[in-house]
């Protein structure tokens, strides 16, 4: 009776499981390729290392716009540096947080106010477009040469914190940690010194950075949840990169404590206006605010994982799980009655939102459902490739009827969601209306930093997947920067795979960390066994006799995996007419251990 081998078995079932990779992993080089190609132009868009959208020819920048929001991308952008510079640690990447983490230092710098940072800055000379409503100010010395936006607002410190705290945790440049020490230091000094608010160059307060939450409630909402997470953020980071007792006290004992803003944040952190509210408005019936969820979502992560006190940790990741990603609103109330028109009924769980889909999770906030993450990665799959113009023209009228207004009275439609690759691109993705019913195409390049920071933010989860031929939980795209094997999960054969190594243990995954072996001393004497200065001796290998020959049974040498002599062990009770049933069970088996193969988790940030 034939039979067939285990070996046989696995042998093909490996080649059946390698072309599936190779299909799986085309799609990751491609995203890959996105991701890099979208940060070459946000370089080629960010004079001083400040994030802009341009006008264009061809490939060549000609005129710089979006002075308004300089802080919140560059910030984003420094935090998708540096999850990058996490995964490979080299130059490149290096370089690219370097340049973002500058940028926004430039921006506290130009202002010549201690903890005061502009919302955007240029050089006198470079070719850029200011809009007439925006409050301008010269360069304080030494930045004479330069001029600077005024009028920060909550979205760009959420932008700033975001970033900063990202790069502080995970780059290696001292240099770049004293600067964000230092800025966050005087940011969250100024803002405790002014009664929770940003006092202007001017000495007015700006527009939208009160802090202090808003207490009345109304029909029942309470919403001083927001503001309350923005002053929880801040004074945590700022605690935590500065080491200052004074600050970690007012987090703890003003904010915390007496104040209470941490209750606030798992009972009013509501940042959707419900439906029935929304009938008093005039006709804004959808008026959806996605740059809150944005400025929440920015500032809850850096807030979760920093926190070290277990309570308090798991009140955050509650909030972000309840308030941001499975919001289903509340009713709002006259009396006790609810009011008709209900809740917004439109959660972010189901929006497709790619990055907050990984922040959420990277918060440890379980974001896990598996297909959720399917609709998050073909999101980033269906992203236009850079440059990000987008294509001639989009318009999903025709599958998607208006059924209400948004905030800017345009279009939008109340079911499903409109899939990315039907939406006009903007600036951030993120933050676009997923809802919204339009048509057109985009008049200026856009820098990409929505991709990037997705992307990268998936990776360093490990929840959106790359190739990993070993499945020692380093990527083969990492591989080559760590000097590892990628056909070997255990490199330098002490017993850890190279993922652990780089990403929890941060050894060197190519020099052994195993104890020397018994045998193995470092002394000079004679031992018993073949050899100088080895201690006591080498000892005999597994399988061998103590004179070098025939091992204990026979065996030649060290015995073939699962058997002796030269016999290939078969699989019993598989007969050549049972190979597809083997065939299919070594399949399973692969897979099944590809898959019971962990998720990199992004390791806890310390206190």
């Amino acid at each position: 009776m034939n039979r067939l081998s285990c070996t046989a078995v696995l042998a093909c079932t490996f080649v059946l499981f390698t072309s599936i990779g190779v299909r799986a992993d085309a799609a990751a080089d491609l995203r890959l390729q996105k991701a890099l190609g979208y940060e070459a132009r946000t370089a080629a868009m960010s004079p001083n290392g400040l994030v802009h959208q341009a006008v264009v020819d061809g490939d060549t920048v000609v005129e710089l716009r979006a002075t308004s929001d300089c802080a919140i991308w560059t910030g984003v952008q420094a935090g998708a540096a540096a999850l990058r510079f996490s995964l490979y640690r080299d130059e490149a990447s290096r370089a690219s947080l370097r340049r973002a983490v500058l940028g926004v230092h430039l921006l506290f710098q130009v202002t010549g106010v201690p903890g005061l940072f502009g919302r955007c800055a240029w050089r006198n000379d470079d070719a850029i477009f200011v809009d007439d409503t925006a409050v301008v100010h010269p360069g304080a010395p030494p930045f004479e040469d330069y001029s600077w936006r005024a009028r920060v607002s909550q979205d760009q410190v959420s932008g700033v914190l975001f970033g900063y705290a990202l790069a502080y945790e995970l780059t290696d440049d001292e240099e770049l940690r004293v600067i964000i020490r230092d800025d966050l230091g005087a940011l969250a000094r100024h803002v405790r010194d002014h009664d929770l608010q940003i006092i202007d160059v001017d000495g007015e307060p700006s527009p939208f950075t009160d802090f202090n939450p808003t207490t009345v409630e109304l029909f029942g909402i309470g919403v001083g949840g927001f503001q309350a997470a923005m002053a929880l953020s801040l004074f945590k980071i700022a605690a935590h990169v500065t080491g200052d007792p004074a600050l970690a006290s007012y987090y703890q004992d003003e904010l915390v404590g007496a104040r209470g803003f941490a209750d606030l944040v798992r009972d009013q952190l509501h940042v959707e206006v419900p439906d029935a509210l929304r009938l008093f408005d005039a006709g804004v019936e959808c008026d959806t605010n996605y740059n809150n969820y944005n400025m929440m979502f920015l500032v809850m992560l850096p807030l979760a994982r920093l926190e070290q006190d277990p309570a308090l940790a798991a009140l955050y990741r509650d909030a972000i799980r309840d308030h941001l990603w499975n919001d289903e609103g509340e009713p709002p109330l006259v009396g006790a009655f609810p009011l008709p028109g209900g809740a917004n009924h439109r959660p972010v769980r189901g929006q497709r939102n790619s990055f907050w889909t990984y922040l959420t999770y990277a918060a440890g906030a379980e974001a896990t459902d598996e297909v959720v993450l399917g609709e998050a990665q073909h999101t980033l799959d269906v992203f236009f490739a850079p440059p990000a113009r987008g294509p001639a023209e989009v318009d999903n009228s025709a599958d998607f009827p208006s059924q209400c207004l948004d905030r800017f009275e345009q279009p939008m439609h109340k079911g499903a969601v409109i899939p990315y690759e039907r939406r006009v691109p903007g600036f951030f993705a993120w933050t676009g209306n997923p809802y919204s019913v339009a048509s057109g195409a985009p008049p200026e390049e856009f820098p990409g930093v929505d991709y990037q920071i997705a992307y990268w933010l998936g990776r360093w989860t490990g929840l959106l997947p790359h190739g990993d031929a070993d499945g020692d939980g380093l990527d083969d795209d990492r591989e080559p920067y760590f000097g590892t094997d990628p056909s070997a999960a255990d490199s330098d054969g002490d017993g850890v795979s190279d993922g652990v190594e780089v990403d929890e243990l941060g050894t060197d995954p190519t020099v052994s960390d195993a104890p020397p072996s018994e045998g193995e001393g470092e002394g000079e004497g004679e031992g018993e066994g073949e050899g100088e200065g080895e201690g006591e001796g080498a000892q005999p290998a597994e399988g061998e006799g103590e004179d070098g020959g025939e091992g204990e049974d026979g065996d030649q040498g060290a015995r073939p995996p699962g058997g002796g002599g030269d016999e290939v062990p078969s699989c019993a009770c598989v007969t050549s007419e049972g190979g597809e049933r083997s065939l299919a069970l070594g399949l399973f088996v692969l897979l099944a251990a590809r898959a019971a193969v962990p998720r990199r988790q992004p390791p806890k940030a310390s206190g």
